[in-house]
C-alpha cells in the first residue's frame, strides 16, 4: 500500500494505529457497538468497557514476512484502562504496567515528579 500526502504530516504514522485506519474489506458495515477490528498477528480474546482488552496472537495470521510476527512478541497482550492518568504512572513506577498512556496528561505534580525522580521512564 503507498499513501501520497499533499504536505507533511507529523502525525500520519500514529493515525494510521487508530481504528479509522484499520484495513477491512469493502462493505464492511460499522459494528453497532464500535469500529470493526482488522486482520492481523493479534486478535481480541476478552473485552471489557471499564477495565480493557486483552490480545492474544491470532492463530489464523499467516506470516508475509519474518519481521511481521517474530517470535520475540509477546503471545498476550493486555490493554487495561487505568481510573486516571496518575494512575497510570503510579502502575508503571510500581512495576504492574510497560507503558502509561491516554489522550489526557497526567496532574502537573505528577509530571513534575517524574521529571526529577524518573526522567530515565519518561
Amino acid at each position: 500500500m503507498t499513501f501520497h500526502l499533499v504536505s507533511a504530516d507529523p502525525d500520519f504514522l500514529y493515525a494510521l494505529d487508530l481504528p479509522s485506519a484499520f484495513a477491512v474489506p469493502a462493505g464492511t458495515p460499522l459494528h453497532p457497538r464500535g469500529f470493526v477490528p482488522a486482520t492481523g498477528p493479534y486478535e481480541i480474546a476478552s473485552f471489557d468497557v471499564r477495565h480493557g482488552v486483552r490480545l492474544v496472537r491470532n492463530p489464523r495470521f499467516r506470516e508475509w514476512s519474518p519481521n511481521a510476527q517474530p517470535s520475540g512478541y509477546p503471545d498476550a497482550i493486555v490493554v487495561r484502562q487505568e481510573s486516571s492518568p496518575d494512575a497510570g504512572v503510579a502502575a508503571v513506577l510500581g512495576g504492574t504496567a510497560d507503558l502509561a498512556s491516554g489522550e489526557t496528561r497526567p496532574s502537573p505534580a505528577t509530571l513534575a515528579s517524574v521529571r526529577t525522580q524518573h526522567a530515565s521512564q519518561l
